[in-house]
């Protein structure tokens, strides 16, 4: 998958593309390794470019839940990086594979000298932002209509 392809880089130009390009980070990963874990510090956004991972969610009861799949073109990290939090999930790698780090620096440094290309970015996050609320919000109602038949169910 190339740089191009992915969504959040989707508004930059070839020549704003190759400056961000210079900034990231490759990362190699084999099936069974952990790209992230959970209360770890954000350091960047990852970008997946082959291979699948796993978000994998610690329930309070200490089980794990799996929250979705990662496919090439798809990243984690951004909700981190906007808050300048801790990673709220496992991120296990289900394929060897290859992906890329963006750096949280490398988006303070394109802040202060390409404050353009930093706008870019954060206008795609936050479109991404909205597609992972609006999936929770549709996978909450689902799981609010199972809890209503249970009760309708049992009364």
């Amino acid at each position: 998958m190339e740089l191009a392809e992915l969504t959040l880089f989707s508004n930059l130009d070839v020549d704003q593309l190759a400056r961000v390009g210079a900034m990231l980070e490759p990362r190699h990963f084999e099936a069974g390794e952990y790209l992230a874990r959970q209360g770890e510090p954000a350091d960047g956004i990852y970008l997946l470019l082959q291979g699948e991972a796993s978000v994998m969610l610690n329930t309070p009861d200490g089980g794990v839940v799996r929250q979705t799949t990662l496919s090439p073109g798809m990243m984690f990290g951004e909700l981190s990086i906007i808050g300048e939090s801790m990673r709220t999930a496992d991120v296990v790698a289900d394929r060897a594979g290859q992906g890329c780090l963006l750096p949280s620096s490398a988006l303070g440094d394109l802040e202060r000298s390409h404050p353009e290309i930093h706008s870019g970015l954060l206008q795609n996050l936050l479109g991404g932002a909205y597609e992972v609320v609006a999936r929770l919000q549709d996978e909450a109602a689902t799981l609010a209509s199972r809890d209503a038949s249970v009760w309708l169910v049992a009364d």
